[in-house]
């Protein structure tokens, strides 16, 4: 027999919502963010890195294996595939990148009230004021896409938060197995971190399924033999797939993560406990909504996997504190919720027109986190079409490597990704001297400079140039 889990009001609290209603005024609320903050990118060599894969796919359907782009070049590429796409359908695969990223987040915290429980008044105003409380932590999911551009694992939260909701509405053990199973493989393509957060919360739901059956009377055999199954084809993930590979060798690097705490360990086994809390209060019967059992397995098993590559790295000096901040952007934001849900379900009664408040309320938060994209990207984007132009067509002595971009109006970091993609600069050669304003053009054929009366009359020899822009030997630039 197929085995079910009790039945329950699995979101006993969202049936009133009009769907085609709410849908319109989510997507209306959606567009208004994407043509306020799609205007300007949240510069990062982050960003750079990122943009460099998913240009390399546009330009040549892969990305192949002699092109020097640093971590990127093993690092899983679903997010950059849809990038891509939406590259070649607009024109643009910079400005893609920017817009998925956008929607990623308003996404994310649409499916965040959908999971506290959006038809609750209660829950709406304590998610906004947890919200706000630790906003100032950055450590939300939201913020890896502002001062670090973690663009894939921004995706992935989408798949992530989707997972959950899936599994709080299924109670087949088994289709709740090939989902865990089916996401965790996709999910491997976008950002391993994130997959073994959804392969570990599905692992601790079917064991935690087991442990209320047996406690109920009921045979947990099917139970443990879905558990079985998805555990095996969890070791199977983690031994074979590529991915898995790329984010261990992504792990021991050092890079930049800021939060506005230190003390991480504590801070995941808080997390933790009030997971804990919100599982204990659904074991013991309190909560009959399986959407807790789901969320208090998800945030009890993302904080054990924090802790315990915290635990690796102190003790076997394996990964790097690095590695264990990207944990926490999931692990708080499950924490808001069980804690939010803990709280708010004391007093369940359901708003009508709730379904009203949280596409507004996802914007806000959406609104906030995107604030710091500021950098305008018309700019880069003609300097871009400028660059791509020239190589492929106005310059007969170009050859990959030879020729750079020093436009004194855009950020080292646009120059260098100039560089790298349009002109095929090896990525990671003299990139530390330009970022730290060196001279990019020593040993450069050519330059890419931005048009001035001083320049015409400096640079005789302009071998392509247009109104802004005109390729130029160094030698010329020198005073």
């Amino acid at each position: 027999m197929m085995a079910l889990l009790p039945k329950a009001d699995i979101f006993p609290m969202q049936k009133t919502t009009p769907r085609v209603p709410y849908y319109l005024l989510a997507s209306l609320v959606g567009i208004a963010l994407l043509m306020d903050f799609g205007r300007f990118i949240e510069l990062s060599m982050d960003f750079v890195q990122h943009f460099m894969l998913v240009d390399e796919i546009m330009k040549h359907g892969e990305r192949r294996p002699e092109v020097q782009i640093g971590i990127m070049s093993i690092y899983p590429a679903g997010a950059h595939w849809l990038a891509a796409v939406g590259g070649w359908i607009g024109g643009s695969g910079l400005v893609a990148i920017v817009l998925i990223s956008i929607a990623s987040v308003y996404v994310s915290y649409l499916l965040v009230l959908e999971l506290v429980g959006k038809d609750s008044p209660v829950n709406l105003v304590l998610v906004a004021v947890a919200f706000i409380l630790l906003a100032h932590t950055h450590s939300l999911i939201g913020w890896e896409v502002v001062l670090n551009f973690f663009y894939s694992q921004q995706v992935a939260d989408v798949l992530l938060l989707m997972t959950l909701g899936t599994l709080a509405r299924m109670t087949n053990v088994w289709a709740r197995a090939f989902i865990v199973l089916v996401v965790g493989v996709v999910s491997m393509w976008v950002h391993a971190l994130i997959a073994i957060q959804i392969l570990g919360c599905g692992l601790l739901l079917m064991f935690y399924e087991g442990v209320r059956a047996w406690h109920a009377g009921r045979s947990p055999v099917v139970i443990a033999r879905a558990l079985g199954i998805t555990g095996a084809g969890t070791v199977l993930i983690l031994l074979f797939h590529p991915s898995f590979k790329a984010m261990r060798a992504a792990a021991e690097t050092n890079g930049y993560v800021q939060f506005s705490y230190s003390f991480t360990l504590v801070a995941a086994t808080v997390c933790g406990a009030i997971a804990l809390l919100a599982l204990w209060r659904n074991f013991s019967g309190r909560s009959l909504s399986e959407v807790d059992a789901v969320l208090g397995c998800a945030g009890l098993a993302t904080a054990i996997l924090a802790v315990v590559q915290y635990i690796v790295l102190h003790v076997m000096h394996a990964g790097s504190d690095y590695a264990v901040k990207k944990h926490m952007f999931v692990v708080v934001t499950l924490a808001m919720i069980n804690g939010v849900r803990f709280v708010g379900d004391r007093w369940p009664r359901p708003w009508r027109y709730g379904w009203l408040a949280a596409p507004v309320l996802a914007g806000f938060a959406a609104f906030h986190i995107l604030e710091p994209f500021s950098v305008p990207v018309v700019p880069v984007l003609r300097a871009i079409e400028y660059a791509n132009h020239v190589a492929q067509f106005d310059l007969p002595g170009f050859r990959p490597g030879n020729t750079v971009s020093y436009d004194k109006e855009l950020s080292p970091e646009i120059n260098l990704m100039i560089s790298n993609t349009s002109f095929q600069h090896p990525f990671g050669d003299k990139q530390t001297v330009w970022l730290n304003g060196g001279d990019p053009t020593v040993d450069a054929q050519y330059v890419m400079v931005r048009r001035s009366p001083e320049i015409d009359a400096r640079c005789k020899d302009r071998f392509a140039e247009s109104a802004t822009y005109v390729m130029v030997m160094p030698d010329c630039m020198k005073p």
